[in-house]
């Protein structure tokens, strides 16, 4: 089996093994809210949001693109909102390793005009995402990827939670840290050894990155 596609993402920033799927404000929580309810709950929901065919391909989105260059994307925020524009997520999200998803079922969409649509057989058409250049309609830069599903349990030992500030990841620490108990030997006088607690040790079983360490301002 050629190495190739291992040695290339050593070599080239436009390669990713990850996929992250980011969230985005409701009319009820801010999106770091939402991320919260996603890792207490340990579950991302699907949508049908930009999906055809409604509630019968709903599923949970993600993008392919690397960390450094979503850090890109989210700096250009202040300069959209001057354009009057906006972006579709916010820099909250959850990350897995791309062969995890795929073994998921995760796939990349298939970017094609709409009139292709009805050229997929039923068993694909949730992958489709319209392209048409002609018509500067181009989400290629997406990179997206699509799980045919309700939901995705979330298991923190293959997750990577993503945030914008080094504030943000230690409030999450803060809320998701266990404490366990340590003990000490105590020595009666009969003989005897007893167990005897003698403080907490704090630990998180998550691990969370900062966008701020990407360039992200």
């Amino acid at each position: 089996m050629s190495q190739l596609p291992e040695i290339l993402r050593l070599t080239r920033n436009d390669l990713s093994n990850t996929l992250i799927h980011f969230t985005r404000r409701t009319d009820s929580q801010s999106a770091f809210d939402v991320l919260k309810t996603m890792i207490t709950e340990k579950e991302i929901k699907g949508g049908t949001g930009y999906v055809r065919g409604g509630n019968a391909n709903r599923c949970v989105c993600f993008t392919e693109s690397p960390i450094n260059e979503v850090s890109s994307y989210f700096n250009l925020e202040t300069l959209l909102h001057d354009l009057q524009d906006s972006i579709r997520y916010e820099p909250y999200g959850i990350a897995f390793k791309k062969n995890y998803l795929f073994g998921q079922g995760a796939r990349p969409v298939i970017y094609q005009p709409s009139a292709e649509y009805n050229l997929l057989p039923d068993e694909l058409k949730y992958r489709h995402v319209t392209f048409d250049p002609v018509n500067k309609i181009d989400l290629t830069w997406e990179r997206e990827w699509r799980l045919k599903q309700d939901s995705l349990n979330i298991d923190s030992n293959e997750a990577i939670v993503i945030v914008p500030t080094f504030e943000d990841a230690y409030e999450l620490i803060q809320m998701l840290q266990e404490g366990e108990t340590e003990y000490d030997v105590d020595r009666d006088g009969d003989g005897e050894y007893t167990a005897v607690p003698c403080g907490i040790t704090y630990y998180c079983d998550w691990k969370i990155v900062s966008l701020e360490l990407f360039g992200l301002e």
